[in-house]
Parts: C-alpha cells; structure tokens; sequence
C-alpha cells in the first residue's frame, strides 16, 4: 500500500468514525449538545492516539514537556469556536 492510499484510508475511517460516535451519542435521550461534543472528542482522541502510538510509535512524553504550549492552543480553539 502506498503512502497515498493508506493516507486516503485513514481520512475516511476518521471520517466514518467520527461521524458513527456522534450518531450513536446522539441516540441517548438525555444528552445535550455540549455533552454530544465532548464525548466525540474524548472518542476521536483516543482513536488518534492509538493510531499514533501503535502505527508510528509517536512518543507521548514529549507532549508532556509541552503541555502548557498545547494547553494554550487548546484554550484558544475552545473561545474562538
């Protein structure tokens, strides 16, 4: 498989994933729009990170050493969406 068309896989199983997760939280009655939000991201981080650690053995600790920069970004997206 090509670098190409393993990266067309992943953008559609992201795709796909992402799309199913909201669908089935959105089954659940009681759930808000907040709650649908947080939960599809808690769902496609975890994804993405065992994609990340399994298929190119990314070394989380360097996130760690990083963290208050990404805390910053994270903060930032969260207010300006």
């Amino acid at each position: 498989m090509t670098d190409k068309s393993f990266g067309i896989l992943l953008a559609v199983t992201a795709g796909m994933l992402w799309s199913t997760i909201g669908l089935s939280i959105k089954s659940i009655d009681q759930a808000n729009v907040f709650q649908i939000l947080f939960y599809r991201s808690i769902f496609i981080s975890i994804f993405i990170g065992l994609l990340l650690h399994f298929l190119f053995k990314f070394n989380f600790l360097n996130l760690l050493k990083n963290w208050v920069s990404y805390f910053a970004g994270g903060t930032a997206l969260f207010f300006l969406t």
